[in-house]
């Protein structure tokens, strides 16, 4: 498990894909300090497993799932990476709770300054809209944000405009996507300057990619309340009757 409070930016020094998967060797200094082979890193939220640990750096396998379903698929030598190790029994909890098993990719729609801050807008599939709340926390790229905005796409040709949930207004911020229907969800985050200097979003722009985790509460809280998760993608039956008034009463309410 991690908090989602990223150590160390590391440099992808070596990548080695194969058909079966893939091996990534990351040069790194302070999360070498207790590392052993078989200890859990979060790179870029992903939660890898230290297969070699070197003087430099640490080398980690990858599975074809996780290059599909990540951005770490998309490395190539001296590409930065954001790293943090798993926390430890009696260590600060900084951020929140964040497993390393990544949820989907975002793309990042839009980056400006605020105030003393950076903002980002951030799209995403449209399934993950009920466990993306305003002041609810999300990892992007294993960096613990807290959720300021939601907002809903609007549209269905290459060109898209995004309006506030809260007062329906229109976002003068568009997004090319392919041609046919498109339908997303994207929200704001802010990014302090220590924040981002100490994270790889500080290299990242319009266009690119970042693993997204929603809050692993909420998930649970969606799950008992409704009987399914909304992102649930596995193919697996998970209609049920959830929190009604039928079951509490069989729990004696």
């Amino acid at each position: 498990m991690f908090t989602g409070i990223i150590e160390e930016i590391g440099c992808i020094s070596q990548i080695l894909k194969t058909p079966s998967g893939a091996a990534i060797e990351i040069s790194c200094r302070k999360v070498l300090e207790g590392l052993r082979v078989g200890d859990s890193v979060a790179v870029n939220g992903v939660c890898l497993t230290a297969a070699k640990v070197q003087k430099n750096g640490f080398t980690a396998d990858m599975m074809p799932e996780t290059l599909k379903s990540t951005n770490l698929g998309e490395l190539v030598q001296g590409h930065y990476v954001n790293l943090e190790r798993a926390v430890s029994p009696g260590g600060r909890f900084g951020g929140h709770m964040v497993l390393g098993h990544v949820d989907c990719t975002g793309k990042i729609i839009k980056k400006y300054p605020e105030g003393n801050a950076v903002a980002f807008l951030i799209s995403v599939p449209p399934e993950l809209s009920s466990e993306i709340i305003p002041k609810g926390s999300i990892a992007v790229d294993g960096i613990s944000l807290t959720v300021q905005k939601v907002e809903q796409a609007r549209g269905t040709k290459t060109n898209m405009r995004f309006a506030s949930i809260e007062a329906n207004k229109r976002n003068e911020v568009e997004i090319k996507q392919s041609p046919g229907p498109v339908y997303l969800t994207a929200f704001k985050v802010s990014l302090i300057p220590h924040t981002l200097k100490s994270t790889v979003l500080n290299y990242k722009g319009p266009g690119d990619t970042v693993n997204i985790e929603t809050d692993i509460l909420g998930k649970y809280v969606i799950k008992f309340l409704t009987g399914t998760r909304s992102s649930d993608d596995t193919g697996n039956d998970n209609s049920g009757k959830g929190l009604t008034e039928d079951v509490l009463r069989s729990w004696g309410f």
